[in-house]
């Protein structure tokens, strides 16, 4: 079978027979799922990120009332 991750266009779906056809969504839902995993983390992070920067921006301001 092909390393369709290496193909830049899309296979001509014609000529896979349903073994490669189902080969290929098998591989590209796992790699969507991988994908989906690294964007939950790097929202994560964003997020602690936001959150530190808040916190930081607020004790400033409270700082500089008194």
């Amino acid at each position: 079978m092909p390393d369709y991750d290496e193909i830049e266009s899309f296979p001509d779906l014609e000529r896979l027979d349903d073994r490669e056809l189902k080969d290929i969504i098998t591989s590209l839902e796992a790699e969507e799922d991988g994908v989906s995993r690294r964007r939950r983390l790097l929202h994560g992070q964003i997020d602690i990120l936001r959150a530190e920067l808040v916190n930081r921006l607020r004790k400033r301001n409270l700082g500089a009332r008194r």
